[in-house]
């Protein structure tokens, strides 16, 4: 039985939103200080009183301030504003997790893959994440979990499943009871309930192959796509029956071309086959 490798691909990334806040109030502070200084120049300069040799153009120059500070400053108080919200940075993260390990992947094995996706992992605590990953070519399976790759031939491979936890949505909490919901208390439970369905459906979620290797015995995929999991276990089920092709899938525009363009191969040599 050949020898499953194993190595590290990608460090996890922190959930934060302060890189997203900083910015955008760094943003919101210069156009305040341009703002600020360009209205007491037109107040306190001469020129820009009445009579003054600049006093017809004030309007104007109020006009370019507004539309150079005001709108910009304005715009990036209501990003401000929006990535207040935890949401916002882990989908941030979530697609940085994602396009980071797909280029990581690319970077390192090219394109040998006949068949690869590629998702995010949490860690435990919820606050960090890294690249997920399952490819698979005509000799070894290749996962990725938590940043951390397992190159696994298909003599290595022991068992596999997969699982999708439908989180539960709540919006009133009660025992023996039913509260009104209005409560700020009863909120806040609410809230923290809806997320604990998250995480769970999250670590519960996934694609899971058992492998023939004393350290790390069990991999996982994580992944909450009913579509992509079935289209791994069909996979593995063939791999597992020594049915599978080895080959990528057809191309739709190659399948077109193929059964809808004309055959030359009786035309001469000399012909022309544009």
């Amino acid at each position: 039985m050949s020898k499953v490798v194993k190595s590290r691909l990608m460090e996890e990334l922190e959930v934060s939103r302060r890189p997203f806040l900083g910015k955008h109030f760094r943003r919101v502070l210069f156009a305040g200080l341009i703002w600020c200084v360009g209205v007491s120049v037109l107040m306190q300069t001469e020129a820009f009183r009445y009579g003054g040799s600049l006093y017809e153009y004030k309007n104007t120059i109020l006009l370019v301030l507004i539309l150079a500070t005001g709108i910009p400053g304005a715009w990036h108080f209501l990003l401000l504003i929006y990535n207040l919200s935890p949401n916002h940075a882990r989908k941030i993260a979530e697609t940085k997790a994602v396009n980071i390990i797909e280029k990581m992947m690319k970077e390192k094995f090219g394109n040998i893959f006949i068949h690869v996706d590629y998702s995010y992992a949490y860690n435990s605590s919820y606050n960090s994440i890294s690249g997920s990953a399952l490819a698979v070519t005509n000799k070894e399976l290749y996962i990725v979990e938590y940043g951390a790759l397992a190159i696994v031939p298909f003599s290595a491979i022991r068992s596999y499943k997969w699982n999708i936890y439908r989180p539960t949505h709540y919006t009133k909490v009660g025992s023996g009871g039913v509260f009104s919901g209005q409560d700020v208390t009863d909120s806040y439970r609410v809230a923290a309930m809806n997320s604990s369905e998250l995480r769970r459906a999250h670590f519960e979620s996934g694609f899971i192959i058992k492998v023939a290797d004393i350290e790390a015995p069990e991999w996982r995929f994580s992944c909450q796509n009913e579509r992509i999991m079935k289209k791994w276990y069909e996979i593995l089920n063939q791999i597992n029956e020594g049915t599978f092709s080895g080959s990528p899938p057809e191309d739709p525009l190659d399948v077109i071309y193929k059964y809808n363009m004309p055959d030359y191969s009786d035309l001469p040599e000399q012909v022309s086959r544009k």
